[in-house]
């Protein structure tokens, strides 16, 4: 993990407060793995430096739980219960805040990060793991708990982040879903043999629930 990663996660956690009055572990994490997309087509190199997995269902990093817990030791987050029956987990927010454009320095970096998290903060949890998963360069050769390769991203940003499929073929597609049911049925064992718990298991369900309904996508 990179020094500025504490703080890049901080500048995140700030931004979506801002737009949304805070944001959860699942979503914050793949947003910092967006990110690292993002700063990895100029600099061929992720800003957090985490060593990112294909954990589960996706992209999940083991050093994000001990950064959450630093910044909330040192008085820098709160983490509270979300109020509604619809959502589980906590709410995290900003004591301290940061801004953006202290840490990402480039100006096309930052507009297209920014660009990111103001995209997905405002987006349902399904839409932002649907992308993340079916539609982010790492994720398409991803083999279940090996390191996901960042080499294959393309140092042409998209132009627009979007609901519908960004050109994935529809075989690709079926290929991807057939993964993902795949690893939901062995997820059980899987979980009792895993100690991590970056991610809140309700809001995968409900998205893997949902899946059969991703086939009217490839009519897009």
């Amino acid at each position: 993990m990179r020094p500025e990663a504490q703080d890049f996660a901080l500048a995140v956690i700030s931004r979506a407060n801002e737009r949304a009055g805070g944001i959860n572990k699942t979503k914050l994490l793949k947003l910092l793995y967006l990110a690292d997309i993002e700063h990895y087509r100029k600099h061929d190199e992720t800003l957090t430096g985490f060593n990112w997995r294909f954990h589960l269902y996706g992209p999940w990093a083991a050093e994000f739980d001990p950064l959450l817990e630093d910044l909330a030791r040192t008085d820098k987050i709160e983490l509270e219960a979300w109020n509604t029956d619809q959502l589980v987990g906590n709410r995290i927010s900003p004591k301290e805040t940061r801004e953006l454009d202290r840490i990402v320095t480039d100006t096309d970096e930052y507009y297209r990060i920014l660009r990111v998290v103001d995209t997905w903060t405002d987006r349902s949890l399904p839409d932002l793991l649907n992308y993340v998963y079916f539609e982010t360069e790492p994720m398409m050769e991803a083999v279940s708990q090996q390191t996901l390769s960042f080499t294959n991203v393309s140092k042409d940003p998209p132009k627009v982040y979007r609901r519908v499929s960004s050109g994935t073929s529809p075989k690709s597609l079926a290929r991807l879903k057939a993964k993902l049911r795949h690893h939901q049925e062995g997820s059980e064992s899987a979980r009792t043999k895993s100690r991590a718990t970056f991610r809140s298991p309700r809001y995968d369900d409900i998205y893997l629930s949902a899946l059969g309904d991703l086939g009217n996508e490839e009519a897009h």
